[in-house]
């Protein structure tokens, strides 16, 4: 197996894992209102910083890509064992 394959699987094995322990690693509460932390930029306690409505952004990342990739990843996965 080539080095970039390795690579590209090593990611993939990373980033599902992102997507399955997400919800429970998320450092702030995705849905918790702190409208005196609205708009902050990048910093130690909000990594990709806030929203309009003061909520992590990381966090709700984390919880968002269970719901959105989570089922097509199911999808191409189902497709490609019936092809």
């Amino acid at each position: 197996m080539s080095r970039g394959k390795r690579i590209a699987m090593i990611l993939l094995a990373v980033f599902l894992v992102l997507l399955i322990i997400g919800p429970w690693i998320a450092p702030q509460d995705p849905n918790l209102t702190a409208t005196a932390d609205r708009l902050q930029g990048p910093s130690a306690a909000h990594w990709f910083g806030t929203d309009d409505l003061g909520r992590d952004v990381f966090s709700r990342n984390l919880n968002g890509w269970l719901t959105t990739v989570g089922p097509s990843a199911v999808g191409q996965g189902i497709s490609m064992l019936i092809g």
